[in-house]
């Protein structure tokens, strides 16, 4: 680099569009894994998508330990097979004459 001569920089870039406060934190969490020198984080203002967010399907309230208490079950295999199989049941659609676990 030309400002600092002999030192290499990696540069990871874990970049997403549209994500909010919730995902960001997340990332900044496992980010400090890589023991990094510097960090950059740079976000704008979108509460709109996202797990608590408005424009989003799933619905976990209001309440901050709730959203916090469901994106950290989310790391569990047990708890993504568990919301696999309530969507499934949930969208199945049983007044078309068909079982409602129909599909599996």
């Amino acid at each position: 680099m030309r400002s600092v001569p002999g030192r290499n920089f990696e540069i990871i870039n874990l970049s997403l569009t549209a994500v909010n406060s919730y995902t960001t934190l997340g990332f900044a969490r496992e980010v400090v894994d890589y023991d990094p020198d510097a960090v950059l984080i740079y976000t704008g203002h979108n509460e709109y998508y996202g797990a608590p967010g408005v424009a989003s399907t799933e619905r976990v309230g209001d309440n901050p330990f709730l959203i916090h208490l469901t994106l950290r079950l989310r790391e569990f295999r047990l708890f993504q097979l568990l919301t696999n199989l309530y969507e499934k049941i949930t969208l199945a659609t049983p007044d078309r004459g068909e079982p409602a676990c129909s599909g599996w």
